[in-house]
């Protein structure tokens, strides 16, 4: 079936194959032509030629002179369809011209239409001074130069070493060319005679051949195809190409080699110019996956390393430059990699099982691996095994199996991250199941459902079989069971590899009954195990791994070292390259970043290859922990008393007579605890009965100790603090004498003279006890005669108390923290804001106790606060090493403070010798230690600085000296000026040099002012570190830390000396003003505690330990007389503060047009439910100002209580409240009684319980999508009532201390007047709720269903004025007597009649109370 002659002359980019067209015309354009069907037998063709774009300029179309056909076309068939289809022909092929190449659109139109002359190919080139005579085929169409030397012959010293070009030309006298002999095809490399009669070929087979058309246009550079011989490659094709390109074979006999490769040539056929570019394959070529040429595959290799023991297996590490290579004499060793160097050097190696390594996993825990098979030192069989090391090797677990069984595979469950199936090759071999957390087998099954040879994780576990098959195995069960299974390869499975639904194999094939490599990389859908198009290769692959980015795209690489990476959605995009390898591929690894790939070949060379030159190989550079350094034996100082075990052990090779055998079964005695003798009071009461004596158990014994339950023994030094009885145990015990006495407040659990005085009593533990009141009726002034506030421990994260309390005695932050709350802070979880609102109440508190709750809140709602793992869980564990924790704490806190404090817009300068262009956050200003990082490179001498800054400094210690050395000076000046230019030595990549040296990094201080406050965490973690702060170290009655030290600076250098000089040159003078401590007891669980100078005055130091509060001399709170007291963060404040400090730019008081304003944060707010009026600039608060207030509140967290067999009942966590509702309103003036704050508090916090009946609050009402009334965030409401306080307002209520506790503000007594006091007697303990004195005193019902805060709020300001009214009557005292008599009558609870109007709330007359009473009621 052919084209008319004429058509394919006009198309000769479409030429039939084996047509008799003119086949001298060279492919111009790329598309198909479909042929018409001249033989009338209703078939058709396609024919096509690919189109090379390699080419620099396409050929200039021309017209071919037709030739004569059997089929001649008629005249009307000339005239009707050829003449038209000619004209449209080559006005196509003009338009095409033209638009193609516009610069030649000035040429003529002759030119650029008529066809050029052909250039005939001569058969004799010249090139490299030979010149090579080839052969022209028989039929004319190619001229062919065979057997073409390319290297020197590989015979004698050059065998089996990397080919040697040749040399210059041998020329014989009188010549310019070495004459070459072309004709002739070599014998090619020795290889199987295909008839079956031994070995064909020869050694010297370094040859190639090429093929040429004879004519070509001018300036047209012809594609070129490459055939390279391989010695497992089978011939399927042709003698010599059919078509018009430049043909190479290569070290082969005239055969076409089945693994082609397209190349492209950028330079005339010479053979001494060949440039060649590797292309990718192409979905669109032949059988063979090749087609058009696309760009270099950007690969580049790196340098190999040679490893005694070939690998077996190769991995990334992908938290370090680190690859794994295990080997068969079960070895796994670590080696240095870098994209830019290569293997430098091996890291760790070790023995990890005995026997070949089957497979192996890194993970940020270790090194998992499987592996066994021969005898173990001390057994019988051979054993298998599951290992977990660390990366320096050393085991973290290890799992043997028993019977022993050698294992090869293991793949986690889909299930759990946790556990692993593994097992080894063979029938009948044991399953097991692994957890690799524990480091045990969780089961196993002797009898697998399958031969199991490899296991791979995917949506489901899937295994491949020794038989070639692919089986889904089920993991719910107890047992492994097959659920699908399907044929992949009919001669086995060498590897196989899942990534999300794909599963790919590689293996081998069945021909003629013996297994070959098969060339296809089989696909399967794990979903169905259906299988998909299988992928042909050139090369049999060898090798697969996914790519760990790119799912879809898999590295594969044959045995001979051909590697391509292919995209299995489009498989003709991705990159060819090959490793030079002298044997063959047995491993292979890509790196997590995708941009490295390794390869183990069995000749022992480890190959690395990098994609870029700024390659990565793991996802983050981690440090790699590098070997300790072996410190020499001390130098032993004989004489006549030194003991004999300072003398090291000789080395041995028998078990010491110390090593007890197994067989002895030596179990220690159990530990009894001393019998705890009885009170004699107690026996004094005993009455017997039946020989079993019985007597009551006294109050104060239950409150020292839980009955029936003997406390563990402790030092004499930790014995118990005091405790105070509950507020109203007291008042009962008052009440019951009659008058005032003198009462014992404490109950002590051991004497006060048996106490040790080398741990105060002030630094233990305290604890706050509840009764049935709940936390109020805990009296905290037992605990702090002072008039510094402490903190309450009964919430979350109260750990951080003593951190708080030491940045609220440092001057310049506290001032800062309080300035920042006047500010428009629009953040809800502001730590500075909640820093500063704590401040403000401490200071405002006056010895009274105050809690953090709304800042532990802020706290809490940070997710970076459990990333840090800074949530204190469980505040009473024993093992929580809270000095670490405080400091990881502090350095988050500064950290994000100072951002908070940088609010957009100009920031203000707060030190005065800054000029205006340095300002930078506030905090920042008054933290921040500016320095330098220097980066010394030993090799090349690069000195790189970087900018840095501190807001804390860690303390570095000094390393303990060898027997050799001086010991290091260990004093707090030289510690501190160690830590300021901090140097330390690590292994990294130099910058200039981009080498991976060990740089020498060091610090300096910045040319910039030292910050006013200097924050240092102590980071002690080992003894030796906590000694260097003991006193008496130095000498007798010397202590190491010194309340002061300067720093004077001396270029890049800086001087320290503790305690400061009196005078300073060039230098400051820092103070220390609070430091946070933890106190680790014996016996106790470890605590936090605070000291800090709260006063410019001598002998100011106090210690904050919670709400213990009590003065110390500046000799205890500096002294560490013991390992009980163990530093974490010191806060030092320069002595010039007050200097150098201005804070005039910050705002020192707060807005009142807040007052004024309606905001709200819900979505869809009812008009109609708004019942406040905002206040009118004419009514904004002043001092005295007269407000009523009530509040309701909902459960965060219910109460945990347990109940005791005699029926009390003990509070072990009060429950949690949160402020759901407050409302506040005018107490004078014509609008008395009218609301001008009613809010819904908005909580991100779960609640637990709206407490509906009381707070008449409902599901929604707090969630700004769903809440129909005023709904603000806490710190707008917090804000609003710290403004009234501020400004001197009277607050009115019933209950306001629970309220205000509750709410976290401390309101000053004489701005309180709190009804439930106004009407309670002295002598009585009753007091009379709202409810009740709304009936008895203002005969009204309230409260009918519900609560309301504004209905409370204006009850409350009815009964003062009440109160009022009586004084004035002079018959108060006599009303106060009558409502303190039992009611027989209940309050009504009669239907609530809401009204907003002033003159029903406060303003009605005592005459007309009753008619109101009886039309509520009507």
């Amino acid at each position: 079936m052919r084209l008319p002659s004429a058509l394919a002359a006009l198309f000769p980019a479409s030429r039939p194959r084996g047509d008799g067209a003119d086949e001298n015309l060279l492919p111009i354009h790329p598309f198909t032509l479909e042929e018409e069907d001249d033989d009338g037998d209703g078939s058709s063709s396609t024919a096509s030629t690919p189109l090379y774009r390699g080419t620099p300029k396409p050929a200039r179309p021309y017209l071919a002179p037709s030739s004569s056909s059997s089929h001649r076309p008629s005249i009307f068939t000339l005239r009707r369809v050829a003449i038209p289809l000619v004209l449209l022909v080559l006005l196509y092929h003009a338009v095409d011209y033209l638009w193609s190449d516009p610069e030649k659109w000035d040429n003529s139109w002759s030119e650029t239409i008529w066809r050029p002359k052909l250039i005939r190919l001569s058969n004799i080139i010249h090139a490299s001074g030979r010149r090579y005579e080839g052969l022209v085929d028989p039929g004319g169409k190619f001229v062919s130069w065979r057997g073409i030397r390319y290297a020197k012959v590989p015979t004698g010293l050059l065998r089996f070493r990397k080919a040697e070009p040749l040399g210059p030309a041998k020329l014989d006298v009188g010549e310019d060319w070495e004459y070459v002999n072309a004709t002739k095809y070599d014998e090619g490399c020795p290889r199987l005679d295909p008839t079956g009669q031994g070995f064909i070929g020869k050694e010297d087979c370094l040859s190639l051949n090429v093929h040429a058309p004879v004519s070509r246009l001018p300036d047209v550079l012809l594609p070129v195809l490459v055939w390279r011989y391989i010695m497992a490659a089978v011939s399927d094709g042709f003698g010599e190409p059919g078509v018009e390109v430049l043909m190479i074979t290569i070290n082969t006999f005239p055969l076409v080699i089945s693994n082609s490769v397209l190349w492209s040539l950028n330079k005339r056929p010479s053979i001494n110019t060949l440039h060649l570019v590797p292309i990718a394959p192409s979905s669109n070529a032949d059988g063979y996956g090749y087609g058009a040429p696309t760009t270099s595959s950007g690969w580049s290799p790196l340098p190999s390393q040679y490893l005694p023991s070939p690998p077996t297996a190769v991995a990334f590490d992908p938290a370090s430059p680190l690859l794994f290579a295990s080997t068969s004499t079960g070895t796994i060793a670590s080696y240095f990699c870098s994209p830019s160097t290569g293997l430098s050097g091996r890291y760790t190696s070790y023995r990890s099982h005995w026997g070949p390594v089957g497979e192996c996993s890194i993970d940020s825990t270790g090194i998992l691996s499987v592996g066994g098979g021969q005898v173990m030192p001390g057994t019988k069989g051979r054993g298998g095994s599951i290992k977990m090391a660390n990366r320096r090797g050393m085991a973290l677990w290890t799992v043997e199996t028993d019977p022993p069984v050698a294992l090869s595979t293991f793949a986690y469950t889909p299930s759990r991250s946790s556990e692993i199936i593994t097992t080894g090759p063979g029938v009948g071999t044991e399953v097991y199941a692994v957890n690799v957390n524990r480091g045990s087998i969780v089961r196993r099954q002797q009898v697998p459902p399958v031969p199991i040879l490899h296991l791979r994780r995917s949506t489901q576990l899937v295994a491949s079989t020794m038989s070639g098959s692919i089986a889904l195995l089920d993991t719910r069960t107890s047992e492994l069971s097959v659920q699908e299974s399907v044929l992949a390869h009919t001669g086995g499975i060498s590897q196989i590899e899942t990534e999300g639904n794909y599963i790919v194999t590689v293996g081998f094939t069945t021909r003629q009954g013996l297994p070959l490599p098969d060339p296809f990389l089989k696909l399967h859908d794990v979903r169905y195990l259906r299988p998909l198009s299988p992928i042909p290769f050139p090369t049999p692959p060898a090798l697969v791994k996914f790519h760990p980015r790119l799912s879809s795209t898999v590295v594969v690489a044959s045995a001979e070292g051909r590697v391509q990476m292919l995209d299995l959605k489009e498989v003709g995009k991705g990159a060819v390259f090959q490793v030079d390898t002298p044997s063959y591929l047995t491993s292979m690894a890509i790196a997590p970043t995708g941009e490295g790939l390794a390869f183990g070949d069995a000749d022992g060379y480890l190959h690395l290859w990098s994609a870029q030159e700024d390659a990565k190989f793991a996802r983050f550079e981690g440090e790699i922990e590098m070997p300790d350094t072996a410190e020499p034996p001390e130098r032993i100082d004989w004489r006549e008393h030194t003991p004999l075990n300072s003398i090291g052990m000789p080395f041995y090779t028998s078990p010491l007579l110390s090593l007890l055998p197994a067989s002895m079964d030596y179990v220690p005695a159990p530990a009894h605890h001393v019998k705890k003798p009885l009170d004699p009071s107690i026996l004094a009461t005993v009455k017997t009965v039946d020989f079993v004596g019985y007597a009551p158990y006294p109050p104060a014994a239950r409150a020292a100790a839980r009955r029936n339950q003997i406390p563990p023994r402790i030092a004499s030094s930790m014995r118990g603090i005091a405790t105070p009885m509950f507020r109203s145990e007291r008042e009962r015990q008052v009440n019951k004498k009659g008058r005032i006495v003198s009462i014992d407040n404490k109950v002590t659990v051991e004497d006060e003279e048996n106490a040790d005085a080398d741990m105060p009593k002030h630094y233990r533990k305290v604890e706050i006890k509840y009764s049935r009141f709940g936390v109020e009726d805990f009296d905290f002034g037992f605990y702090n005669k002072t008039e510094y506030s402490g903190l309450e421990t009964h919430i979350t994260n109260s750990y951080t108390n003593s951190l708080l309390q030491a940045l609220h005695y440092t001057g310049p932050v506290r001032t800062l923290a309080e300035s920042h709350t006047y500010s428009a802070c629009a953040k809800e979880n502001c730590l500075l804001c909640e820093a500063g609102f704590l401040f403000k109440m401490l200071g405002d508190a006056k010895g009274k106790n105050c809690q953090a709750s709304n800042f532990s809140r802020a706290f809490s709602a940070s997710p970076q606060v459990a990333a840090l793992g800074l949530v204190d869980h469980d505040s009473e564990a024993a093992n929580v090493a809270y000095a670490s924790l405080i400091q990881t704490f502090n350095r988050f806190l500064l950290e994000q403070m100072t951002a908070e404090s940088d609010s957009p817009g100009l920031k203000p300068s707060l030190i005065k010798a800054i000029p205006d262009a340095l300002f930078k956050a506030p905090l920042a200003q008054l933290l921040k230690l500016e320095a330098k990082t220097v980066s010394h490179c030993a090799s090349c001498g690069a000195a790189p600085m970087r900018d840095t800054s501190l807001s804390c400094l860690d303390l570095i210690y000094p390393r303990r000296a060898l027997s050799n050395e001086l010991p290091p000076p260990s004093d707090f000046a030289s510690i501190l000026r160690n830590s300021i230019h901090r140097e330390t030595v690590a292994r990294m990549v130099c910058t200039a040099c981009r080498q991976a040296n060990h740089l020498r990094i060091r610090r300096i201080l910045a040319d910039a002012p030292l910050p006013p406050v200097l924050v240092v965490n102590a980071g002690v973690r080992t003894s030796e570190e906590l000694e260097v702060w003991l006193d008496g170290r130095q000498g007798p009655g010397e202590r190491f830390l010194q309340p002061s030290f300067s720093i004077a600076r001396m270029g890049d250098a800086i001087t320290v000396s503790s305690p400061a000089k009196e005078v300073v040159t060039d230098g400051v003078t820092y103070e220390l003003k609070a430091m946070v401590v933890q106190i680790q007891a014996e016996g106790d669980p470890p605590h936090l505690v605070a000291l800090a100078k709260v006063s410019p005055k001598a002998n100011s130091w106090h210690i904050f330990n919670d709400f213990l509060v009590r003065p110390v001399s500046e000799q205890e709170a500096l002294s560490f007389a013991g390992t009980w007291k163990i530093p974490a963060v010191l806060f030092y404040q320069r002595v010039d503060t007050t200097e150098l400090i201005d804070f005039t730019s910050l705002p020192l008081s707060g807005d009142p047009d807040v007052l004024c304003q309606d905001i709200t944060i819900s979505k869809n707010r009812d008009p109609s439910l708004v019942k406040h009026e905002p206040l009118r600039q004419d009514e904004l608060p002043r001092k005295g100002m007269l407000v009523s207030i009530d509040a309701e509140f909902v459960s965060l967290q219910q109460e945990e209580a347990e109940f005791h067999s005699d029926g009390t009942k003990k509070v072990i966590r009060p429950s949690r409240m949160t402020l759901a509702r407050v409302s506040v309103l005018r107490g004078e003036g014509p609008d008395t009684g009218i609301p001008f704050i009613d809010d819904h508090i908005h909580t991100s916090d779960p609640v637990v319980d709206y407490l509906t009946e009381f707070s008449g609050i409902r599901a929604g009402d707090l969630d700004p999508f769903a809440s129909r009334h005023t709904l603000v965030p806490l710190k707008v409401a917090y804000k609003k009532l710290r403004l009234l306080v501020d400004l001197g307002c009277v607050f009115i209520g019933h209950g306001l201390n629970k309220d205000f506790r509750i709410i976290n503000i401390f309101i000053p007594p004489d701005q309180i007047i709190d009804t439930v006091n106004i009407y309670h007697q002295a002598h009585r303990q009753r007091k009379l709720s709202l409810r009740f004195l709304a009936w008895a005193v203002l005969h009204s019902a309230i409260q009918a269903d519900t609560h309301d805060s504004i209905e409370d709020a204006r009850t409350a300001l009815q009964l003062y004025e009440e109160h009022n009214r009586l004084e004035a009557e002079g018959t108060w005292e006599d009303v106060l007597e009558e409502n303190f008599k039992v009611p027989t009558v209940k309050p009504p609870a009669a239907p609530r009649v809401d009204t907003s109007s002033p003159a029903l709330g406060a303003l009605v007359g005592h005459e007309d109370r009753s008619v109101l009473y009886s039309h509520r009621n009507a």
